[in-house]
């Protein structure tokens, strides 16, 4: 090998262990996807955006790069995947692009109250998604907000509206999933005078108060209660002794917030009811047909159009379930696929009872055929006088009867006749 050919592959060579490591050691992406709130009503648009938090830009060659997923008991369901079309668009540091989904399904998955999940995958970059429920918005149901609390002391507890929440141990503290509305928060700790605020939690909105604690000076210092389990309630109100759970209510035992008998602590999904044996979740849907598996009463894996009970629905009452009924509004027979027989000839007869082809005509019997009501050989969608029998000729009606008629000239000349006759007959006499 000529030294000039050596010195140029050494120089190539440099140069790719130099591209590599350049890239290999570039900054990771970094990026937040949020919600404009955290709880929306059935049916209210969601809008979603994705911030770029690193500093390198990100770029994406689709305009939807995202996913909606539905929880499913401890899976997810895909819900609704975009359309997608080539485009090219980056995301530089500290900028934000949003979406909006209007609650619609493209994968058989009923948009009902459940927790969600909007996926954003940008190829090469990294992938980002958040959550959120659905099932009422601000009206009610599961309309919630949160409440962060900046103190100028730690170790303080929290109660809320009259009853123990928890013991903050930082100074910042947020409270999510408070129902909307007014409450009152007081904060206490002790050598430390209690802070009592009004606050207002309105659906998928943080509201922030800001608290000074005064703490120490003439006021003496009092004698911190006991509590042996650690949950924010000394022992002397504590009717519960729970060592691993914090999540209690002012008489310091657990909270099982849905009431499914599993509590706070335990329950994976402590806002939905469930069983025990799905750590307080709702059982799966093994049909998929949007109906937990505990309330449904039928088992069909291939229709999702059903009632409350999670049976097949036929709307038509035609023996045929909707999921199978190419025409579920309209009553039909089985060997047509649940629609109504086809009628080539539009007379009212099905085409397998139909024994006449008469496209112009409706007058007809239960066989099809046109009716001829006075039998002169004319069926009565031709006939003008289809109840007397007539010519074709003229229509099916009639003939109209006419009198002998004579000519005048005719007539004088035999009265004339007789005439004569009469007085030749008087002369001979």
């Amino acid at each position: 090998m000529s030294m000039k050919k050596a010195t140029s592959v050494i120089m190539l060579l440099f140069f790719s262990i130099g591209f590599m490591y350049s890239v290999n050691s570039a900054p990771a992406a970094s990026a937040i996807v949020s919600t404009n709130k955290l709880n929306y009503s059935l049916g209210e648009t969601v809008y979603f955006t994705i911030t770029n938090t690193g500093a390198t830009p990100i770029n994406c060659s689709t305009n939807n790069p995202w996913t909606i997923y539905k929880q499913s008991g401890a899976s997810w369901q895909t819900a609704y995947v975009p359309g997608i079309a080539m485009e090219n668009w980056v995301l530089n540091p500290g900028g934000s692009r949003m979406w909006s989904w209007g609650q619609t399904s493209n994968a058989m998955v009923t948009i009902d109250a459940a927790t969600y999940k909007v996926e954003v995958s940008i190829s090469g970059f990294g992938t980002w998604s958040t959550t959120f429920t659905i099932g009422g918005g601000g009206g009610g149901g599961w309309g919630t907000g949160s409440l962060r609390i900046y103190n100028s002391t730690s170790n303080y507890r929290i109660y809320i509206d009259g009853a123990y929440y928890a013991t903050a141990i930082s100074s910042v503290v947020t409270i999510h999933n408070l129902s909307t509305g007014t409450h009152q928060i007081k904060l206490t700790k002790s050598g430390c005078e209690d802070v009592v605020e009004t606050v207002s939690i309105m659906s998928g909105m943080t509201t922030t108060i800001n608290v000074t604690m005064v703490c120490g000076g003439s006021q003496p210092a009092e004698e911190e209660e006991k509590d042996d389990d650690g949950d924010g309630v000394p022992n002397s109100t504590d009717g519960c002794y729970n060592p691993d759970c914090n999540l209690v209510d002012s008489r310091g035992c657990p909270k099982d917030s849905d009431n499914d008998g599993v509590i706070d602590c335990d329950d994976d999904c402590p806002r939905e009811k469930g069983t025990a044996a799905n750590d307080g979740c709702p059982l799966g849907d093994s049909d998929n047909d949007g109906v937990p598996d505990d309330e449904d009463a039928c088992f069909n894996v291939d229709c999702t159009i059903v009632d409350t009970n999670g049976c097949p629905k036929d709307s038509d009452d035609d023996g045929i379930n909707d999921c199978d009924d190419d025409c579920p509004n309209q009553y039909g027979e089985r060997q047509n696929n649940g629609c109504p027989e086809e009628d080539s000839d539009n007379d009212g007869i099905p085409d397998g009872r139909d024994n006449c082809y008469n496209p112009g005509c409706t007058s007809v019997d239960s066989r099809g055929c046109p009716y001829d009501s006075d039998s002169d050989g004319l069926n009565d969608c031709e006939d003008n006088c289809p109840n007397q029998s007539g010519p074709r000729s003229n229509n099916g009606c009639p003939q109209q009867q006419t009198t002998p008629s004579f000519c005048l000239g005719t007539s004088l000349l035999s009265v004339f006749v007789l005439l004569g006759v009469t007085i030749r007959k008087w002369k001979s006499n």
